[in-house]
């Protein structure tokens, strides 16, 4: 008996995003996208670099932090299409294909955006905006005494991240 697939419907556009003038898209999509544990996609990216060159690897495979549900920061990986098509080629099935499908189409998409925007001499200027409204977050004594370590953790966590994201850009 044949097993329909189900595929959810999304935005192709949504799948990736331009930054410094190159196209790219995150572990983290493409573990929502195809359906998978994102630990897993890391395991299969940190593969991925270690079977290529290391040319490859630096160029297609950026680590970045992400910040998830729970509000921990989370390591992830940037990918050009080139880094996709090396971690992907393994996903097999209907689904797997037509997703393949439609990244592919959003890579091709968004670099044809890119392009008319060179050829009509338009720079494109994505500005980050995240260092105008996050903060770091000050305790006082009584919050240092609380016995709440996880909220601790989390506090030294995000202070962290805004010193390496936030505090260094502004030097």
């Amino acid at each position: 008996m044949n097993n329909p697939s189900v595929i959810p419907a999304f935005d192709f556009r949504e799948m990736v995003t331009p930054i410094n003038g190159k196209v790219i898209t995150t572990s983290h999509k493409v573990a929502q996208y195809f359906g998978k544990r994102h630990s897993n996609i890391l395991r299969d990216i940190k593969r991925v670099i270690t079977d290529c060159s290391e040319e490859f690897g630096r160029l297609n495979f950026e680590l970045a932090d992400y910040i998830d549900e729970q509000g921990k920061i989370r390591p992830m990986y940037r990918i050009t299409k080139d880094g996709w098509m090396m971690l992907v080629m393994g996903f097999t099935g209907k689904a797997a294909t037509t997703i393949k499908e439609s990244y592919i189409s959003a890579f091709n998409w968004m670099t044809e955006q890119l392009s008319r925007r060179i050829a009509m001499g338009e720079e494109m200027q994505i500005v980050d905006t995240t260092c105008d409204w996050v903060k770091p977050i000050y305790l006082t004594e009584s919050d240092i005494r609380t016995p709440n370590r996880q909220t601790k953790k989390d506090v030294l966590a995000h202070n962290k991240s805004w010193a390496k994201n936030c505090q260094a850009s502004r030097h």
